[in-house]
């Protein structure tokens, strides 16, 4: 019996993404600018060691040691932008940007879907309660040809598409995130200590924190994971 409610219990847990995002970061501090990562500004026995920069995918992509990626994007990033029937978009250029707008955007990475936000919905907001509602608006009008599955994002997952290396906000890349101003967004999560409130994600400062639920922020809805 207990076998089977543990079974019954990992049944309903969302699953596991594929991978995590870094942070974007490709830079080091060397005391006065932002400049490539040297042993002499950030080495171990640097006057600055130990900088975000030197680990993790965003130095293995700078070193060449990652996968070809599947779609583009700044850094370790590795987003693929949709049409409005869930298939892929071409891209363009160099870097590699999307060929035409997406209405949602893959992250390669987390295997996560995102809403891409239009210039006609972009400044909606709502109440961490009505944000549930506009996901099930979503999911009724078939989002990128999906009818099912759109949700509020965790606090974690919504942190996966921060970009911290960009030089100014809003903190996310805006080629595969277009419509995206410097704003809150409401996470699904709860904060313990007090329930009347809600975890959000910040894209101004790419800071986390919670406010009661009454409040009208946006929202980005994701699908996956489940």
């Amino acid at each position: 019996m207990r076998s089977l409610l543990c079974l019954v219990s990992l049944i309903s847990l969302p699953a596991l993404a594929v991978g995590l995002n870094d942070t974007g970061v490709t830079s080091c501090f060397d005391g006065s600018s932002l400049v490539a990562c040297t042993a002499a500004n950030s080495g171990d026995d640097a006057l600055y060691p130990s900088q975000d920069a030197r680990y993790g995918r965003d130095a293995a992509q700078a070193a060449g040691k990652l996968p070809a990626k599947i779609g583009g994007g700044a850094a370790s990033f590795d987003f693929t932008p949709l049409d409005a029937s869930g298939n892929a978009i071409a891209l363009a250029g160099t870097p590699s940007v999307p060929a035409a707008t997406p209405a949602c955007t893959r992250d390669n990475v987390t295997g996560l879907i995102w809403e891409v936000k239009t210039a006609a919905n972009m400044n909606a907001t709502f109440t961490w309660a009505n944000a549930a509602n506009y996901a099930s608006t979503a999911n009724n009008a078939g989002l990128c040809g999906a009818h099912s599955g759109w949700r509020v994002p965790t606090r974690r997952e919504l942190l996966s598409i921060v970009h911290r290396g960009r030089s100014s906000p809003p903190l996310i890349d805006t080629n595969y995130f277009p419509n995206t101003g410097s704003d809150t967004y409401w996470s699904s999560d709860i904060y313990a200590p007090n329930p009347t409130f809600a975890w959000y994600v910040n894209f101004y400062y790419g800071a986390s924190g919670s406010l009661l639920q009454s409040n009208n922020l946006h929202v980005r809805l994701v699908r996956g994971g489940q």
